[in-house]
């Protein structure tokens, strides 16, 4: 049975032919990093994420003018996996560029609630992670690519979200984690000033589905079951 906030077949074909349709328009007008921007992100407005794993010629085509461009922020690695990003305004604005008319509203409608969905799995995780009496460090993967729960590295599936840096730090710092900046755990006030550190602890997925973190909660039990409170005022109304 389809969840709700999973698009059926035919919404999703009727997304990449609307993709398929900018695409062609903005690299007649524009030229062809437009045409990725449109072709690699705008399906994935409608999941509720705006990043996507580049191949390496793509950026190498187009790395001037990625670093020119303040809306546009990319993350390589090592192994040659390159996550790229761009804010949800400049992608709206390019797409608009082409049809007034796109993004449509239920784009919108769809896009918040699928990230809303996303932020509302990800408290859970880190509540259900924080109640243990044992406490908890561990994995979670990042900047997922698929609608699966789970991201395999190394033949062991580890949580996924499809969240980007930013976003996780935020909800990280919320619920009391910190993260791993090369082998010591950081809050993520502090990973934010070594970001060269930070991503350097990044682990890309060799499936190119995600990248990997370590996270630790550093709260206690009675801590975390008052912010479960929280969770469930801000999500349910309960007083």
């Amino acid at each position: 049975k389809r969840k709700p906030w999973e698009l059926s077949k035919r919404e999703e074909a009727e997304i990449r032919r609307k993709a398929e349709f900018l695409m062609q328009e903005k690299e007649r007008r524009t030229g062809k990093l437009e045409n990725y921007l449109v072709s690699a992100l705008y399906p994935h407005m409608a999941e509720g994420f705006f990043y996507a794993i580049m191949d390496e010629d793509t950026y190498e085509r187009h790395e001037q003018k990625i670093s020119e461009n303040e809306n546009m922020l990319v993350h390589k690695f090592e192994d040659g996996m390159i996550i790229f990003e761009v804010t949800p305004a400049y992608l709206i604005d390019t797409l608009r560029g082409l049809d007034p008319e796109c993004p449509e509203e239920e784009d919108f409608e769809e896009c918040r609630f699928e990230a809303n969905v996303v932020i509302c799995d990800f408290e859970k995780y880190l509540i259900e992670k924080g109640k243990r009496p044992e406490g908890f460090e561990g994995t979670i993967a990042i900047y997922s690519m698929t609608q699966r729960a789970c991201t395999p590295l190394e033949g062991i599936q580890y949580r996924a979200f499809r969240l980007n840096m930013n976003q996780t730090l935020e909800y990280l710092s919320r619920y009391g984690y910190s993260i791993n900046v090369q082998g010591e755990y950081l809050k993520p006030s502090e990973a934010i000033r070594v970001h060269d550190a930070l991503w350097k602890s990044v682990i890309p997925s060799p499936a190119r589905l995600g990248a990997f973190i370590k996270i630790r909660y550093d709260g206690t039990v009675d801590q975390m079951l008052e912010m479960e409170k929280g969770f469930h005022r801000k999500y349910s109304g309960i007083s």
